[in-house]
């Protein structure tokens, strides 16, 4: 009986292992998308300035147009 219980302690130790990897492996995979979301909102904002800029421009010249 005893051989029996070792063996059983020491699968239930390896799968113990088993899922403890597999954590860090999908911790590491939500660190690596926020990351990614965090690159995507700040392009996304550097867009949003370039639109307001351009918008800016465009009403400028309007009204220089308009002025003369």
């Amino acid at each position: 009986m005893g051989n029996q219980e070792r063996e059983w302690e020491e699968e239930e130790e390896e799968e113990e292992e088993e899922e403890e990897e597999e954590e860090e492996e999908e911790e590491e995979e939500e660190e690596e998308e926020e990351e990614e979301e965090e690159e995507e909102e700040e392009q996304q904002q550097q867009q949003q300035q370039q639109q307001q800029q351009q918008q800016q421009q465009q009403y400028q010249h309007a009204r220089l147009r308009r002025d003369y």
